[in-house]
């Protein structure tokens, strides 16, 4: 089996980018607050964008087995010192050999180098993955908030402390 490289995207991924949401979207839609449905009506230049990031501000990654995408995660500052990671998902066929926990390290040491001491995201209520969280040091804050409109479901934020780079 080969071994999962986890890199950067930039906007020559979008294609990569959409595949890999539009997988988790329907492989896990109580996981996410946009649908199936949401994501197919973006144009070509939502997902270069999003792709593409913005530096210091916005960046997403994909986890590659040989040439095959399997995992996605993305990250962002949307305040200073506080980073927000979302769009966490790996293949089914990647599932259960570490391949979160690395996309969520990943994730955690770029807000780090961002100049942030926390980072947070959200988890749909019963999502069995709180439990990987868990083991990585998140914790609920409190917050939740409905998964989105006209569902029954409700996100709970968590969060840890990170460890700030330093020059």
């Amino acid at each position: 089996m080969a071994a999962v490289m986890i890199r950067a995207l930039d906007e020559e991924d979008w294609a990569t980018l959409r595949l890999l949401r539009l997988a988790a979207l329907e492989d896990s839609p109580d996981s996410f607050g946009p649908t199936v449905a949401m994501a197919l009506e973006q144009p070509e230049g939502y997902w270069r964008g999003w792709a593409r990031g913005r530096t210091g501000r916005v960046q997403a990654w994909a986890a590659f087995r040989g040439a095959e995408a399997v995992g996605l995660i993305s990250a962002g500052v949307p305040h200073a010192g506080v980073g927000h990671l979302g769009a966490l998902w790996v293949a089914a066929e990647a599932r259960n050999g570490g391949l979160a926990s690395r996309l969520l390290e990943t994730a955690a040491e770029w807000c780090a180098a961002q100049g942030c001491s926390r980072v947070e995201f959200e988890v749909t209520e019963g999502n069995p993955a709180e439990r990987l969280y868990e083991r990585l040091g998140y914790r609920r804050t409190g917050a939740k908030k409905p998964l989105r409109e006209g569902s029954a479901l409700f996100e709970a934020t968590m969060a840890r402390e990170i460890r700030r780079e330093t020059a």
